[in-house]
């Protein structure tokens, strides 16, 4: 989040706390509080406290993301009823040719639920199952900063193509090829991330987390924002730039 002029500080929604200290990351994991050479009692109250603080944790995880996909629904709504006779006569656009915007929001309204309740399945992982743990919560990571990407893009990136002095050829060409491969990228990200939840994530090497996340070999890293990309596509899922050496116009949709 970024507040308006002349603040203009920005914060993470969830936590609260400043974005320069996430480092473009998702704040989904939990991290207990280590304590070494107390007595009984107090370890025994820090213990307690440690719990409710685990607790509250993940529930305002999960309640953030039902309330974001709550909103999401009612942008949706208002989107089908409203915005897209709009962007019709805008962009002298039939109904069924803007069918990429809602098919947009509803991947994010989705998503957010799917992302709400990883976070009850994070709360009852074994604490012994650490390294499950840590596998689940970079996937987990990774799923809530695609679809914050496509949220973001969905909602404030259409809204210059309701102004008078919009692009309607950039907006039926390139918004339009952009946005469907930020829906596909996010959908297909989230089905594999399901398929990992089903199989308790055992199919997946822990050694290779990184690696694992494309699940397809001639990987290649973004020169520019350094997401790791499968060799199966050209443009980059994280922040839509082709690959080196490959033009815009020959890129090929998600």
């Amino acid at each position: 989040m970024t507040c308006k002029p002349p603040c203009k500080h920005e914060f993470c929604w969830i936590c609260l706390g400043p974005w320069n200290t996430h480092d473009s990351k998702a704040c989904n994991g939990y991290k207990e509080t280590v304590r070494r050479g107390e007595c009984e009692v107090v370890r025994l109250r820090a213990s307690a406290q440690e719990y409710i603080k685990r607790y509250a944790h993940y529930y305002e995880r999960w309640a953030a993301n039902e309330k974001s996909r709550e909103k999401a629904l009612a942008d949706l709504s208002e989107i089908k009823n409203k915005k897209l006779q709009k962007l019709e006569k805008k962009h002298c656009q039939r109904g069924e040719h803007l069918s990429f915007v809602t098919e947009a929001w509803e991947q994010i309204v989705e998503c957010r639920r799917v992302l709400k309740w990883t976070y009850v399945y994070g709360y009852y992982m074994p604490p012994e199952a650490y390294m499950k743990t840590e596998l689940f919560e970079y996937l987990q990571g990774e799923a809530e900063v695609a679809l914050e990407r496509l949220h973001d893009y969905a909602e404030n990136k259409l809204q210059k193509y309701f102004r008078d002095e919009a692009n309607s050829e950039e907006f039926n060409k390139v918004f339009r090829m952009e946005l469907t491969n930020l829906t596909k990228v996010t959908r297909r990200f989230f089905s594999n991330f399901l398929k990992g939840l089903e199989h308790e994530l055992s199919e997946v090497d822990v050694t290779l987390v990184e690696e694992k996340h494309v699940q397809l070999t001639d990987a290649w890293r973004c020169q520019y924002c350094t997401a790791l990309n499968d060799g199966d596509h050209n443009m980059c899922y994280g922040c839509l730039v082709p690959k080196r050496g490959q033009k815009r116009d020959t890129i090929r949709e998600f």
